[in-house]
């Protein structure tokens, strides 16, 4: 009971503090300067500078072979997760234990 009464102090406490940025910290000026200076560059100077940093697989070094078994590997990953979850879930019903009445 008293860890719970912390959590209730805590969560009070947290959920009514004032943030930087609604009492006007430096997180809101600086957010204020980034939109003043993203709104003084021209629309095609903004998506050409972000194009040119983004950069995307395609566009990388990787041979064709090296991009194909990252992405084998990735889903053989992801397929043998699902197949350990799906299986190794205990079936635990009536039906399964067979002593289901109707």
């Amino acid at each position: 009971m008293v860890n719970l009464a912390r959590v209730l102090v805590l969560t009070g406490v947290i959920a009514l503090s004032p943030t930087a940025a609604a009492i006007g910290g430096p997180l809101l000026e600086s957010a204020n300067r980034l939109a003043r200076q993203a709104g003084r560059q021209t629309p095609s100077t903004a998506a050409a500078s972000a194009t040119a940093a983004q950069g995307t697989l395609a566009e990388s070094s990787m041979s064709k072979r090296k991009k194909f078994f990252i992405f084998a590997v990735a889903a053989i990953g992801v397929a043998a997760g699902i197949y350990a979850i799906d299986h190794g879930v205990e079936d635990n019903t009536p039906s399964s234990r067979g002593t289901r009445r109707d």
